[in-house]
Formats: structure tokens, sequence, C-alpha cells
């Protein structure tokens, strides 16, 4: 039988990936930090990142049995803290890894990357 997600949970991981995770990265991107600070992000990042394994487990998706935009929201945040040297689970890099090859994300990055070089 599929796992179908309650609404609530899904809310509370989007919430959790734009709060925690999403606003965490401020002082990485910005200019103006210094390295120490961008450091500290980094370090507070790999923890909260931490907290998602037990609610991934095994299982394809963060929540429910279905590609959905927590999904999406969740594989943005893993490219950025991979790109940006944070300490990711070894859970969530199969995680975002298996995710890469869906075809809608394979389009989307490549989108994403004809952007930037027009």
């Amino acid at each position: 039988m599929a796992r179908v997600p309650s609404l609530r949970t899904s809310i509370e991981t989007l919430a959790f990936v734009s709060t925690e995770l999403h606003k965490a990265f401020k002082p990485i991107y910005d200019p103006t930090s210094s390295d120490e600070l961008k450091q500290k992000a980094r370090d507070l990042l790999g923890n909260r990142l931490e907290l998602l394994v037990p609610k991934l487990a095994k299982r394809e998706f963060i929540v429910g049995d279905a590609f959905s935009v927590v999904d999406a929201y969740l594989f943005v945040m893993l490219t950025w803290a991979r790109k940006q040297s944070v300490r990711v689970p070894t859970e969530l890099v199969r995680y975002a890894d298996t995710l890469s090859q869906r075809a809608s994300v394979k389009e989307a990055l490549e989108l994403e990357a004809a952007a930037k070089t027009s």
C-alpha cells in the first residue's frame, strides 16, 4: 500500500526546508560575511541536514511515495550545500543523486544551464 503523506507532514517538511535550510544559506552567499560566519553557517546547515536523515530513512522521497514540491525544494538546497562545501549526510547524497536522474530534474538543470550561458 502506498504511503500517502498528510498535508500537515508535507507543510511541516516544506517549512523546515524554507526556514531552517534556505534561510541559513544567507551568510554563505553574502559577500560581506566573514569567513568565520560562513563556516558557522556551513556547520549549522550540516547539523540541520542531519535532522532529515530519519525522516528520509531508506525511502525514495522525503514525504510520501511520489515526487513532490518538497523533494524539488530540498534538491535545490542539497545542490547548494554540495556546491558550498556543506557536510551532507550520505543518505541525503544518495537521495539527491537519485532525484538527479529524474527526467524532470534533468530538464530543469539543462534549462538552468542554458539560461546561464545566454
